[in-house]
């Protein structure tokens, strides 16, 4: 699936400030980290039905990263089914179909247009919540991609702040940022057109400061 960074920052809406307290525990000597993340990420995704609060129904994507490794190709699908299990408490039955590979990100600076190709290795897996076991069924291998992507709409910015703090003994906090830009174009998936909803062009950044005693 496609990285929980990319997607958090794709869909999350505003500005949030979260502060969890809780018990401190034993003192400790002061040690003191800072990181900084930053991609950007040309993308299309899909849904049918999904819920996000239940995590049912289907959804699914490709993108393209550039990170400061290099960059690489992604595919995420998900098929996400209620089920009912032994016990008689709601579950789910899962059929995913991921794939990753090398491939060339271009991506304008003013996140005007992005170009992606790359070949993956797609896996398809089931996984049921109940009993909390996967199983692979295939693997499709030198499958290709290409997006090509212009931006539709003006670039817009959204921020995120967090805190994780206790109290003369912890304190992480942090804050991401996203520039984005709607966009449409053509996708392919295998060399057949791949239909999606949503195209997005974006720059994001994290940073974090953490300080323990």
């Amino acid at each position: 699936m496609m990285s929980g960074w990319r997607r958090l920052l794709a869909g999350a809406v505003g500005t949030t400030l979260m502060v969890l307290v809780v018990t401190p525990a034993a003192s400790l000597a002061t040690t003191v980290s800072n990181s900084h993340t930053s991609n950007t990420v040309g993308q299309v995704v899909w849904s049918d039905s999904y819920d996000p609060v239940t995590d049912i129904g289907r959804y699914g994507g490709i993108a393209g990263d550039i990170e400061a490794w290099g960059s690489i190709v992604t595919l995420w699908e998900a098929d996400n089914r209620a089920i009912t299990c032994a016990d008689g408490t709601p579950g789910i039955a899962a059929t995913w179909r991921n794939g990753d590979g090398p491939g060339t990100v271009t991506i304008s600076k003013n996140l005007g247009t992005a170009v992606v190709a790359g070949v993956l290795t797609i896996t398809t897996s089931t996984y049921d919540y109940c009993t909390n076991s996967y199983t692979w069924l295939s693997d499709e291998k030198d499958v290709t991609v290409r997006l090509d992507l212009g931006a539709t709409t003006k670039a817009s910015s959204d921020v995120w702040k967090y805190q994780d703090l206790v109290p003369g003994e912890y304190n992480f906090h942090g804050h991401a940022r996203s520039t984005s830009r709607e966009a449409t174009g053509t996708a392919l998936l295998g060399g057949q057109p791949y239909h999606y909803d949503a195209g997005l062009i974006s720059h994001n950044t994290m940073s974090d400061h953490q300080n323990s005693h």
